[in-house]
């Protein structure tokens, strides 16, 4: 087992130097330009897909010179120094060509002390379980999955979701028990594991447009005596019809025009199909989110 391990942040106060430690380091702060010589040393746009850059992993022994953990050659070193009220680790690569680069203030900072295989391990499960973490958020923040579910739930809302059991499912699928080494392989997951889901709301419409089309065959007509008598028998005719989706069948209702003065009967049965027409164009949106959310995360070296 890996005998420690220590992440650095920014800190109120110094922190003990990474003394006889694997060294993992990330950072984001010198904008779009990396020099070239920082390239695959250092790690960038941690959880982000298709930018994402891993780091390779160093080797210090007095915490403060950083080298090659095989060649043993020196790549740089490391200082903590203060930025306002905190302090941060920054890495300096050695000069390339006569011309030291801009030194980098680090995000994070992992130092491991074991064996190099102990620390390699230790490193990459940990930068693949955060991956997946930071994904799972994306996966569930979609937009195009908020559309999906506003279809399940039939409210719209920003942080609504679909049923939690076939989030876990689909998460569950996706994140935990997917063996995929290429990007062709992703896309032929995200596309078997997305259909079952996409199944699963076009029935939740389905059902809902039968319980609708029972309302629509007992609901009042226009020319009843329940509106022959109102001022305004359109309007009320509409209002009713709509506070009856909405109360027994909600996703229905939002999909329903009510004010295209029809019959209660084609005014469902158009809101059904609509249902299902929705779903579709979410779920390829939400497929599109997915193989974005799901690229390929490099690995640590």
């Amino acid at each position: 087992m890996t005998e420690d391990f220590t992440e650095y942040k920014p800190s109120l106060t110094r922190t003990i130097p990474p003394i006889n430690a694997y060294i993992a380091m990330w950072s984001d702060t010198l904008g779009l330009y990396t020099p070239k010589s920082y390239e695959g040393i250092l790690g960038r746009h941690r959880y982000e897909p298709h930018k994402q850059e891993a780091p390779t992993l160093l080797y210090t022994e007095d915490g403060k010179t950083l080298q090659n953990r095989t060649t043993g050659e020196i790549v740089g070193t490391l200082t903590e120094q203060k930025i306002g009220k905190f302090y941060h680790w920054h890495f300096q690569g050695v000069e390339v060509d006569g011309v030291k680069p801009e030194a980098a203030p680090l995000q994070v900072m992992w130092a491991i002390r074991g064996t190099e295989e102990e620390a390699l391990t230790r490193t990459r499960e940990r930068y693949g379980l955060e991956t997946i973490e930071y994904r799972m958020n994306l996966y569930g923040g979609s937009y195009a999955m908020q559309n999906l579910a506003s279809l399940w739930v039939g409210k719209r809302k920003h942080n609504v979701k679909l049923d939690d059991r076939e989030i876990s499912y689909l998460a569950y699928r996706l994140f935990y028990l997917r063996q995929c080494n290429t990007e062709e392989e992703m896309r032929e997951l995200v596309d078997e594991v997305a259909e079952k889901v996409f199944f699963l709301i076009r029935k939740v419409i389905y059902e809902s447009g039968v319980k609708a089309r029972l309302l629509a065959e007992n609901f009042p007509t226009k020319d009843s005596g329940k509106y022959a008598k109102s001022a305004t028998p359109e309007l009320n005719y509409m209002a009713d019809l709509y506070v009856t989706l909405k109360e027994k069948v909600p996703n229905i209702a939002m999909c329903a025009n009510v004010k295209s003065g029809l019959d209660a009967t084609t005014i469902v049965n158009d809101a059904v199909g609509e249902g299902i027409t929705l779903s579709y164009k979410y779920g390829e949106e939400y497929k599109e989110d997915l193989y974005r959310i799901m690229a390929l995360a490099p690995t640590i070296q």
